[in-house]
């Protein structure tokens, strides 16, 4: 690689990958800031980590093995995603909160994008 040259990065599923997902709900006095990390690699399980911070309860962690017959490495976008909204989820109503989310139709060819309600 030369100076200038776009770094040369391996296809999802070749090797370790990462995705970080943060969600904020910004209501006052109700505010909720939340984050998934998933660390995958083909052949071995996904390692989940999450954090939650929010003006109504105590700042948390925790993480969690996920089969690969759950989640198919962090490829699996959709499912990675569903995970941090179920997660998120467990938080809200463990605060005594609820979450709602729609999916709107997304163009021919593209993916469609959660609106949180």
């Amino acid at each position: 690689m030369t100076w200038g040259e776009p770094p040369i990065c391996p296809a999802p599923g070749i090797g370790p990958d990462a995705v970080v997902i943060e969600t904020s709900l910004p209501e006052p006095g109700l505010g909720v800031s939340f984050v998934s990390t998933y660390l995958a690699n083909p052949g071995a399980e996904t390692i989940a980590a999450h954090a939650s911070a929010g003006s109504q309860a105590a700042p948390s962690t925790w993480s969690r093995r996920i089969s690969e017959a759950e989640i198919a490495g962090v490829s699996d976008r959709d499912t990675v995603l569903l995970d941090h909204l179920a997660q998120l989820h467990d938080v809200l109503i463990a605060g005594g909160r609820q979450l709602s989310v729609a999916f709107e139709q997304a163009p021919s060819g593209s993916h469609a994008a959660p609106r949180g309600e």
